[in-house]
C-alpha cells in the first residue's frame, strides 16, 4: 500500500523491510486527506501506471545485509503464524508458499542465503526482496531517499517539507541480533552479487 497526500500531490513508496510501516502510520495519523493506494508494496513504476505521475515522491532504504536478515525472519514468522492459525481453526487457509517458507526458516538463515545463490527464483526469495531498492523509485525525480539507519534524523526533512513536526514512531521493529554476526564469507558474496546496485548507490558496506 502507498499513502498519497492530495494537497501536496505526494506519495510515499513503501519498500519492504525499511521502516516504512512507521512512515505510513505517521502519514495516516497526521493528514486527514490521506489516501491508501494500491498493494502493500507498490514500486514507483507500477504506481505511475495505476495512478498517474505524482509531483512528489519519497522512499526509505536500508543496508541490504540487515534488510535481508529482517526479511528472512519476517517471512518465517508470518508463515508460522498463518499455519498455526489454520491448525487452530482461526484461519481458513494459509498462503500457498507458507509451508515452504516455514521449512526454509527452520533450516536457518545461512542455508536460506546459500540456496538463493544457486536458485534465487524458485520460491527461495520473494520478488519483493530480489528487486534492488534503487529500482523501487524514480531516481531522476525522487525528492527524498531516507535511510533506516538514520531514519529519525533523515525524517526531519520530510516533517519540515510537509509542515508537520509530529514525532515518528517505530512500528514492526525486529530484534534478531546484529546482522554482522549472522554472515559468513560466502553469504556476503551472495549479497554483493544480487544487491550490487544498492551497495554502490547508497554506499553501504558490511
Amino acid at each position: 500500500m502507498s499513502i498519497y497526500l492530495p494537497k501536496n500531490d505526494t506519495v510515499f513508496i513503501h519498500i519492504p523491510k525499511t521502516g516504512g510501516t512507521s512512515i505510513l502510520r505517521w502519514m495516516q495519523e497526521n493528514f486527514e486527506d490521506h489516501e491508501k493506494r494500491g498493494l502493500k508494496h507498490l514500486d514507483y513504476k507500477k504506481y505511475e501506471e495505476e495512478f498517474g505521475t505524482p509531483t512528489h515522491h519519497f522512499a526509505c532504504v536500508r543496508n541490504p545485509y540487515s534488510r535481508l536478515l529482517s526479511w528472512f525472519h519476517y517471512m518465517g514468522e508470518q508463515a508460522h503464524s498463518r499455519l498455526y492459525a489454520v491448525h487452530n481453526g482461526t484461519l481458513a487457509q494459509a498462503q500457498p508458499w507458507d509451508k515452504y517458507a516455514w521449512r526454509a526458516y527452520k533450516r536457518g538463515f545461512k542455508v536460506w542465503v546459500r540456496e538463493a545463490a544457486h536458485n534465487p527464483t524458485d520460491k527461495i526469495w520473494s520478488s519483493y526482496i530480489m528487486q534492488n531498492q534503487v529500482d523501487w523509485y524514480n531516481i531522476d525525480t525522487v525528492d527524498f531517499v531516507l535511510k533506516t539507519e538514520t531514519l529519525n534524523e533523515d525524517f526531519k526533512q520530510v516533517q519540515d517539507w510537509l509542515g508537520c513536526d509530529a514525532p515518528l514512531g517505530h512500528l514492526n521493529k525486529s530484534n534478531h541480533g546484529y546482522y554482522r554476526d549472522q554472515y559468513d564469507y560466502e553469504m556476503k558474496l551472495v549479497v554483493q552479487k544480487y544487491f550490487e546496485k544498492d551497495l554502490d548507490t547508497f554506499k553501504y558496506v558490511f
